[in-house]
């Protein structure tokens, strides 16, 4: 499954935040709309005061609510289709019982009669016998005295002079304060789920790394994340495998180091006791025939041969170790320089009558190689065919090039068991499970690996006990 990118996530949580927030806008907006309506409708002291003909008209003249109409000194008169007066409730402030139809028509248009009374408002309706009536309100004729006697009651309700815009500012700074809440929580919980995006990988790239720090180079992170983060689990993961092989590469030097410095004292040891039994016979006069003292001396000679043979691919595999050696690369024919190294090894190949079948390309292959230390690689796994096999043995030398160059050095002789094929190019390693005094150093095939590994290319043997091994150099082109 293809992992999202977290700028891919970015972008979408900016969408999403984006997208909440006109939400939350337009709640506020609704939300603001209801608020202006409810104030507009109104309820309990909220109401505004009924002053209107309409509003204060009921068919029960007596239960028609004035009471704040006469707080403000105005009354309600009710009028028959002849404009005669014949019902009020409230104090009537003029004499007035019969209207004329024009004079209240013009006084309506005016908004104050002749008579000194201002009208409010009428509402014309059907009474119960199917007559026309008319629903006046009026006030007194000055209108600062009504001015006046609204303004208390106004300050009272409303704590404003105007109702209205009073009711739209206080509409506004709900919606307001509606708006700043809800955005302040949209923003808290999407920060939070946000964050777990990221917080969760670095939790678990915070553990692991604390972990490590206290050496446990077992740890490793595994969660479901970004590209980004997958990326950093990864490297995390393959930096603390790449530790752990060191480390355990490291045990394995260490374990290899102290068995070589035993292995150096063993083989040492050995040929050092024989050349001090040897001489000290010789020096105390113990061995008296010339004969003898030859013997003696040739045996102190060879000691001491295997003793420098030692020494020195010692002293070589131990440089081969240090990270700047380097080797002398020059390009040449590889085929040619296989035979020179056959016809070198030659001569102890038939004294052991070894029959070996050689199978090399007629053409040239140039190759970058260094001679001098290829040819120590190659002669060393020879001479160890020729030493552990029995008179006869078949064997075989090819170089074939495809991929890569490839030389096999094989042969059907005794072979080895399968413990020793997998230490077989360890320091120390003989041909034998068991050491014994032959005459080897035990660092030949070691020797060989190394400046395979060198030249860029492996080895490695196939073996099989009493059927014969092959070793494989493979070299990279």
């Amino acid at each position: 499954m293809k992992q999202r990118r977290y700028k891919s996530t970015l972008t979408r949580n900016y969408a999403i935040a984006a997208f909440g927030m006109f939400g939350i806008v337009i709640i506020s907006i609704i939300f603001l709309v209801f608020r202006l309506n409810l104030y507009s409708a109104g309820t309990g002291e909220e109401k505004t005061p009924k002053i209107e003909a309409k509003d204060i008209f009921t068919e029960d003249y007596s239960n028609m609510n004035t009471q704040y109409l006469e707080s403000i000194g105005g009354w309600v008169e009710i009028l028959d289709d002849q404009y005669k007066v014949i019902f009020t409730k409230g104090s009537k402030k003029d004499n007035i019982t019969q209207y004329d139809k024009n004079d209240l028509i013009n006084s309506f248009e005016k908004k104050v009669n002749p008579k000194g009374t201002a009208y409010n408002s009428v509402y014309a309706f059907k009474g119960k016998d199917g007559r026309d009536y008319l629903c006046i309100v009026k006030f007194p004729s000055l209108s600062e005295q009504v001015n006046e006697a609204l303004k208390p009651h106004i300050d009272l309700n409303f704590n404003r002079k105007d109702p209205v815009d009073r009711l739209i500012i206080t509409a506004l700074a709900e919606s307001a304060l509606l708006l700043l809440f809800m955005t302040i929580l949209f923003f808290i919980l999407f920060s939070k789920i946000t964050s777990k995006t990221v917080t969760k990988p670095l939790t678990y790239i915070r553990d692991g790394l604390d972990r490590m720090t206290k050496g446990d180079l077992n740890t490793r992170i595994d969660f479901n994340s970004h590209y980004e983060f997958t990326e950093i689990k990864d490297s995390f993961n393959y930096m603390v495998e790449r530790l752990q092989n060191s480390e355990r590469e490291r045990e394995e030097a260490e374990k290899s180091k102290k068995r070589m410095i035993m292995d150096i004292s063993h083989d040492l040891k050995t040929p050092i006791t024989s050349i001090t039994g040897y001489s000290k016979a010789l020096c105390e006069g113990m061995v008296e025939d010339e004969e003898s003292k030859k013997k003696y001396l040739s045996y102190i000679y060879d000691k001491s041969i295997r003793m420098t043979k030692l020494i020195e691919d010692l002293f070589r595999f131990s440089k081969m170790e240090d990270s700047e050696f380097k080797l002398n690369r020059q390009p040449s024919d590889i085929v040619e320089f296989l035979r020179e190294i056959i016809a070198s090894n030659y001569g102890e190949i038939e004294a052991k009558e070894i029959e070996l079948d050689i199978d090399l390309p007629q053409e040239e292959i140039i190759y970058s190689f260094d001679k001098i230390e290829l040819d120590r690689a190659l002669t060393n796994i020879i001479t160890n065919m020729i030493k552990y096999n029995p008179k006869g043995t078949e064997a075989f030398i090819e170089l074939v090039k495809e991929n890569s160059i490839k030389i096999k050095i094989g042969d059907k002789g005794v072979g080895m068991s399968k413990d020793l094929e997998a230490s077989v190019f360890d320091a120390f390693v003989r041909g034998e499970s068991a050491r014994k005094t032959d005459g080897g150093t035990g660092l030949g095939l070691a020797i060989s690996k190394k400046i395979v590994e060198l030249h860029g290319g492996k080895i490695h043997l196939e073996t099989e006990e009493g059927k014969g091994s092959i070793f494989t150099i493979e070299l990279p082109l």
